[in-house]
């Protein structure tokens, strides 16, 4: 699982790329001024197991430990949205924010809180909303993060000699 900590990040960088204030979707807080950037994880998905690398190695300058590593993708899915009173500036934030995304910028930026995000799809979708007060317009696009797992713990070398000496003398 991917910390929501470490998603908020990754949607702060956009955000700040766009020049935009943001917001979790559906808190209880109040709302920034409009035109601002929303987000909503939509799912979270870790690797299956049976999926999982594992590398192991001898510690260094300690032949009776190994080191095992093992390493798998963690997945999030967010949603994105602009959110206005019309469509002004709307889509020209969306297109912002996905060069942002693709940009060497952008991917050392997430890079660097160990995060690969992908877009799902280039296409930005009108996703305006009819509300009480009246239409609330909103214009995004939805973008998986991938986290990498890595779980490394150290465990007792076999030690082959004696266990083939002792197999043999009870022969």
């Amino acid at each position: 699982m991917i910390a929501p900590a470490v998603i908020k990040e990754i949607m702060k960088l956009i955000a700040t790329a766009c020049g935009i204030q943001f917001m979790r979707a559906e808190q209880n807080a109040d709302r920034p001024a409009l035109p601002f950037m929303s987000y909503k994880v939509l799912t979270q998905e870790g690797e299956p197991i049976h999926t999982e690398s594992v590398l192991m190695a001898p510690k260094e300058g300690d032949d009776t430990t190994i080191v095992r590593s093992s390493k798998r993708d963690d997945v999030a899915v967010v949603s994105i949205s602009f959110i206005g009173n019309g469509y002004g500036d709307l889509w020209e934030f969306a297109d912002r924010a996905l060069n942002y995304v693709e940009s060497p910028e952008g991917k050392e930026a997430a890079a660097a809180v160990g995060i690969y995000p992908k877009i799902l799809s280039p296409q930005m979708e009108d996703r305006t909303v009819f509300l009480e007060t009246g239409w609330e317009h909103r214009v995004g696009f939805d973008l998986a993060l991938v986290g990498l797992k890595m779980i490394t713990s150290e465990i007792a070398a076999i030690d082959m000699e004696s266990s083939v000496t002792d197999l043999q003398s009870k022969m």
